[in-house]
């Protein structure tokens, strides 16, 4: 990839994404299939991200936003493609143009830090790595400063997994677990905090789940076998919308 010339040179005109949905300019003629017309809108559309011309979009869903049929975008995008204005993958559908950096150039370091939330959502693929390396030239071109500013945002390459085992859990640490868990809950059985627990509260560690007399008929009507309901919540006038948000235990 060619290196984008500084931000400094030449003049240089800002375009929000807000015109593509204001309601005059949609009133206005569209814009006719062509390599021109594609190339100002994938620099300015409403698809771009924070970081200048790196975004995902596949072809169908910018033919579709353009009203333009699938022939004639297929056209255009040949032409921008064949002149290196537009880089795309097919399989993830990441499209970099090189010279978006020239024409927006990030107005500070602070703006280029930012970039880190998006630049961790792009798809993984040699690519990415390409586009990287590019901004992260044009960025030093410009400053020091912008570039180690990308170096912390998005110098980074991927994260891959790694190829560790997890340790294996002894059946004497594992009963010693269980001990501890038994012991947690007896206390919590005598505790001050059981005795006064809402009536809806479900105990999950003691398996006592406290249902209403309708949340046990509609599992029992299922043909499963629950366990009896340890509290009758009809007698505590619960209301109806919230016996349906009790859950029964289901026996396996």
């Amino acid at each position: 990839m060619s290196v984008a010339p500084r931000p400094s040179e030449g003049i240089y005109r800002r375009v929000t994404v807000r015109m593509y949905g204001d309601e005059r300019f949609t009133r206005l003629s569209p814009l006719q299939p062509s390599g021109q017309a594609l190339w100002l809108y994938l620099l300015t559309g409403p698809h771009t991200g924070p970081i200048p011309g790196v975004f995902v979009a596949g072809r169908a869903a910018l033919a579709e936003t353009l009203a333009w049929d699938s022939e004639a975008f297929a056209k255009a995008f040949a032409e921008v493609l064949a002149e290196g204005l537009v880089l795309f993958d097919e399989k993830t559908r990441l499209c970099f143009i090189p010279n978006a950096i020239r024409h927006n150039a990030p107005p500070n370091p602070n703006v280029v830090k930012s970039w880190r939330a998006h630049w961790l959502l792009l798809p993984e693929c040699p690519m990415r790595e390409q586009i990287r390396e590019h901004i992260l030239t044009a960025l030093t071109e410009v400053s020091e400063a912008f570039g180690k500013a990308f170096e912390e945002a998005c110098g980074k390459t991927f994260v891959k997994a790694s190829g560790k085992t997890l340790p294996k859990t002894s059946p004497k640490h594992m009963a010693k677990q269980e001990a501890g868990s038994r012991k947690q809950e007896a206390g919590y059985r005598g505790s001050r905090a059981h005795r006064h627990a809402p009536l809806c509260r479900l105990d999950t560690n003691s398996r006592r789940h406290r249902i209403c007399r309708q949340a046990w008929r509609a599992v029992a009507a299922r043909g499963r076998e629950v366990r009896q309901p340890l509290l009758d919540h009809d007698r505590q006038g619960i209301c109806a919308q919230r016996l349906v948000t009790i859950v029964a235990y289901v026996v396996p």
